[in-house]
């Protein structure tokens, strides 16, 4: 959103210095129109003073030639005179309406000229902010890469404890199904084992029974120590599969170990998750907050009235005709057009609006903070 205000306020000032430089090529030719009116009065004055020593000449003339005229012919002469002197006074009004015009003139181009010269000015310090502006944006651009590059190291971080939470999960799977399969096998050679040691118990009652009739049947004998070698075989095999039982005992309480292992380093991820998740928030609050302090700099702003500001409110010059007032929308103060000569995006306004120059560094540097946070 910077980088869009920053665009803004630049192609706002290169419209600025596009319509400063027209106005001062449109005064240049004004100046040029005004001198060349200028000369032609200067020559139509020069001719009309011609003219009156031309005249003045005729008069002196005609009254040397009243001497020689008779008495019949004065009232003629003295017509004359009276036409001549109503001429003399005609072209004298003409002559000083001239020289008024004149007067008019340098004042209207000294006023032009010194015109231009502030609009000059007032090229080059928009062309100095312009350079400043582009500073600034080249510095948020990097700021925003930078933060761009440290966001993807982020999301790559999280994807990576997400796909090692997968493989977790997967694993403890894996490991709950083969205790379920070793429980099972358990089950089933334990009822084995039972029914071994209930063969165990038969197989002694018959070695009672037929101890009893040894002394009976002697002929019996070898069958019973073939049934007891049998018994004893049985037994052996009993034993070896008790040990791997016990072998398949130790494996399950390893398992098991592993399964503890696997949950903690499960907690532990996601406590390190709980964790990325309050700093999102914690940042979020703050941003939030400088949006509310914005707002409350807006509320807190006077808005002053036209007539009771006489003078900039940071250069301290005088308003004029040439010089007017312009009011900075965040404080509300008056300043002229250069110490104004700024807009920015406000959370009141839809469009960028005038701000004074310390408003724009404020809110510039305000701005600047949200991206860092």
């Amino acid at each position: 959103e910077l980088n869009c205000h920053l665009k803004a306020t630049v192609a706002n000032l290169e419209s600025k210095v596009e319509t400063l430089t027209t106005s001062n090529t449109l005064i240049k030719e004004e100046l040029d129109m005004a001198k060349n009116s200028l000369t032609t009065l200067k020559e139509e004055n020069q001719s009309l003073k011609n003219q009156l020593i031309k005249k003045h000449d005729e008069s002196k003339d005609a009254e040397s030639l009243v001497i020689d005229v008779p008495a019949g012919d004065m009232d003629t002469l003295k017509q004359f005179a009276e036409n001549e002197k109503k001429q003399r006074i005609e072209a004298e009004k003409e002559l000083h309406l001239q020289m008024s015009l004149k007067a008019e003139m340098e004042v209207a181009m000294k006023l032009l000229e010194k015109e231009s010269r502030e609009k000059q000015d007032n090229i080059v310090s928009l062309r100095k902010q312009l350079d400043d502006i582009k500073m600034i944006n080249l510095e948020m651009y990097k700021k925003l890469q930078e933060s761009e590059s440290s966001l993807k190291h982020k999301s790559e971080f999280v994807s990576k404890l997400e796909s090692k939470n997968i493989t977790l999960t997967e694993a403890l799977k894996k490991t709950e199904e083969v205790s379920k399969k070793n429980e099972e096998e358990k089950k089933k050679i334990f009822e084995s084992v039972q029914k071994y040691n209930e063969q165990i118990t038969g197989q002694t009652v018959t070695i009672t029974k037929l101890k009893e009739d040894l002394a009976k049947e002697q002929k019996s004998k070898s069958i019973l120590e073939e049934r007891l070698s049998n018994a004893s075989n049985q037994t052996t095999r009993l034993d070896e599969e008790i040990i791997q039982l016990k072998a398949m005992s130790n494996e399950y309480v390893l398992l098991q170990e592993e399964h503890h292992k696997l949950k903690e380093k499960y907690r532990g991820q996601e406590r390190a998750l709980e964790e990325l998740a309050g700093q999102l928030k914690k940042e979020i609050l703050k941003s939030n907050e400088l949006e509310e302090a914005a707002n409350s700099t807006l509320a807190q702003a006077h808005w002053e009235r036209d007539n009771e500001v006489a003078n900039c409110k940071k250069c301290e010059k005088e308003f004029s005709i040439t010089r007017r007032r312009h009011h900075c929308r965040n404080c509300g103060g008056i300043f002229c057009a250069l110490c104004s000569d700024n807009t920015m995006m406000l959370p009141s306004s839809a469009k960028p609006v005038r701000v004074c120059n310390d408003c724009n560094l404020l809110l510039v540097e305000r701005y600047s903070v949200v991206p860092n946070n």
